[in-house]
């Protein structure tokens, strides 16, 4: 039996890692849990660089609070969240090296310190970014499969072949027109300019000093994303974020490659559009047609609960989870029907499970029905009323009783059925509301 073509298993935050604090909102800092429980339940690991949590200061203050942090806890719980840590044999001071064993997020701080840059700045962290650094260590300590060393599973050197692909891209023409469109205050010498210097990190350090005075080089001499952003910092503001734009888009790219992994883009970070041939990877083929799934949360659904790692553990684990990650990988003309109709199933269930029925009591009935009140009061002073004006027959009574039990009754009833189909309102809601959260898009159509 021939087998269907199957894409990437893991997903890359690369969005977060181009501008997190751009990605997280402090208001809204829920959606950024949504994301990482749907894509959770699509892709079998979700991949996230130990630096893009270092620096950002918006996730380092929504999940420093102690109530946060015990959800940052139930994150790693689900089992697919990785920190993708700094290699140890990287990190060019053996107190760095010593410390990355047991504490990969300090050193990696610490190392970001001293030897680069936030992107065209130094680093000096909040006191928020030190205790969400802290608290990350305990949290890997306890989970071993939660962290690994980026470029563990390929022998794709990624800063090599990021000086590679900037040059490839920036001096090949027929990249040009896109550069130029898709980022803003690019100019062609300025392309020109950058190529060389991707090719001559020498020639990037000297431009640095000559306008900045002080520059970071690396410290084995490497061109990377640092050296790449000073040298943009060294144009005009424009052009500076127009080229740091690039700059991580090709980084992204390159990055994914290396992880074997799909990226994830938005609004702050580009797609790399990659010419046919021109893969950073020599044995990797483009299939005919890529679908990738993207996720774009609400700011309605609702207030994330605790325990919500169970649930999400308990869908992945079970058989509509293991289907939906399944077609999601393919990569043929025919998967598009296949994910959606499994992505509807999980929508199904993670709503079913996340809205539980609750019992309805007669007793708590009557005593929340605002009716209940009305009609009791009303029945008191009527009968006080009719008491007060005799002579009133047997067959009065009964037919007063009747008409406000009747009354009472059909208060009880309606009450009784709006209890017990609200759950069932309020699952199929939020399975629409998760039904539009994740979109099948194709990424990739190559001839």
């Amino acid at each position: 039996m021939e087998s269907k073509p199957s894409g990437p298993a893991a997903v890359v935050l690369n969005d977060f890692a181009a501008a997190g604090d751009r990605v997280i909102s402090l208001r809204h800092w829920e959606s950024f849990v949504w994301e990482l429980m749907l894509y959770s339940l699509l892709r079998e690991e979700v991949l996230i660089q130990d630096e893009a949590l270092v620096l950002s200061e918006k996730f380092a203050r929504a999940f420093s609070p102690r109530p946060r942090g015990r959800i940052l806890d139930e994150l790693f719980d689900i089992g697919s969240l990785v920190v993708l840590k700094y290699p140890r044999e990287a990190y060019p001071d053996p107190d760095l090296q010593e410390r990355s064993v047991k504490f990969p997020m300090e050193a990696r701080s610490q190392y970001i310190q001293r030897h680069t840059t936030r992107g065209a700045k130094l680093f000096s962290p909040t006191q928020d970014q030190l205790q969400i650094c802290g608290h990350l260590d305990r949290i890997l300590k306890d989970r071993p499969s939660a962290h690994r060393e980026t470029g563990e599973h390929s022998t794709i050197n990624v800063f090599d072949v990021f000086s590679e692909r900037m040059v490839k891209v920036l001096s090949d023409r027929r990249y040009r027109s896109w550069l130029l469109a898709a980022f803003p205050g690019t100019t062609e010498r300025m392309l020109c300019e950058f190529a060389t210097y991707a090719a001559e990190p020498d020639e990037a350090i000297r431009r640095i000093f000559e306008k900045c005075k002080t520059a970071r080089p690396d410290p084995q001499g490497r061109f990377t994303r640092s050296i790449a952003y000073q040298v943009a910092e060294t144009y005009g503001k424009r052009q500076a974020r127009a080229m740091q734009a690039v700059i991580q888009t090709v980084f992204a790219y390159v990055f994914d490659q290396r992880e074997r992994a799909i990226g994830r883009y938005s609004s702050v970070l580009r797609e790399m559009l990659l010419l046919s041939g021109d893969s950073a990877d020599e044995n990797d083929t483009l299939p005919i047609i890529t679908i990738d799934a993207e996720v774009r949360i609400p700011l309605y659904l609702p207030r994330v609960q605790p325990g919500f790692s169970a649930i999400i553990r308990e869908i992945r684990e079970g058989n509509e989870g293991k289907r939906l990650r399944a077609a999601v990988r393919l990569r043929d003309t025919r998967a598009f029907e296949e994910q959606c109709d499994a992505w509807k199933a999980v929508a199904a269930l993670l709503a079913r499970k996340a809205v539980p029925s609750k019992p309805c009591k007669v007793v708590g009935i009557l005593a929340s029905i605002p009716y209940t009140k009305m009609l009791m009061t009303a029945f008191i002073v009527e009968t006080a009323y009719w008491l007060g004006n005799p002579p009133l027959t047997p067959e009065f009574w009964k037919c007063f009783a009747g008409k406000r039990a009747i009354a009472l009754g059909i208060s009880i009833a309606g009450d009784f059925y709006r209890r017990i189909t609200a759950h069932w309102y309020e699952r199929q809601e939020l399975r629409s509301m998760l039904e539009d959260a994740v979109n099948f898009r194709c990424t990739d159509l190559t001839a």
